[in-house]
């Protein structure tokens, strides 16, 4: 993973590899992984591509050790605070689009991976915090007081919200009988 170009890319495949590893059950391998992984992304500046690997690697590393995985989730909310809105360039008429695009891609377990896709803003959506809700809800529920956008906050209690509704109880369901 060190060998391909890009922080961003690197800290991707060596998650990727990491959640490869957990499927296997090597906790050890998968937690060196993954704090790699960890490392490499405080580096980069602060962007919607790095906030989305923040979640990831807060979502990976919650399969095994949730104060990790909620520290990594509060992380990712800083980051999130640190995004600045997306300002659109103001396209030229003089400007023509380019006619063609090269990208390459890394397929790693089915997932393509490539240096040239780069995350929005609009595309962080909060999915990775399934596990969380999962583990602890209330704690999960006040992270939210963390986001100082009211438009990043509802998009995260909206996903706190939706895992919630996809979590099967545990327990066997009560039925109501009526009294009569």
């Amino acid at each position: 993973a060190r060998k391909f170009n890009g922080a961003e890319l690197q800290a991707k495949v060596l998650t990727e590899l990491a959640n490869k590893v957990l499927s296997g059950r090597n906790t050890s391998f998968a937690l060196e992984l993954l704090s790699e992984a960890s490392e490499i992304t405080f580096k980069a500046e602060s962007s919607p591509d790095k906030a989305n690997l923040l979640l990831t690697i807060a979502e990976q590393f919650c399969r095994f050790d949730s104060i990790r995985g909620f520290e990594s989730l509060g992380s990712a909310l800083k980051t999130i605070n640190q995004l600045k809105s997306a300002e659109t360039p103001a396209l030229s008429a003089l400007v023509k689009p380019r006619p063609l695009r090269i990208k390459t891609y890394t397929v790693l377990n089915g997932n393509e991976f490539s240096a040239s896709d780069r995350a929005t803003a609009e595309s962080i959506n909060f999915s990775q915090i399934a596990p969380f809700v999962a583990q602890d809800y209330i704690q999960t529920r006040l992270l939210s007081n963390k986001l100082e956008q009211p438009l990043w906050r509802t998009k995260f209690l909206t996903a706190v919200g939706s895992a919630m509704l996809r979590t099967v109880p545990t327990r066997p369901e009560s039925r109501l009988t009526s009294a009569n």
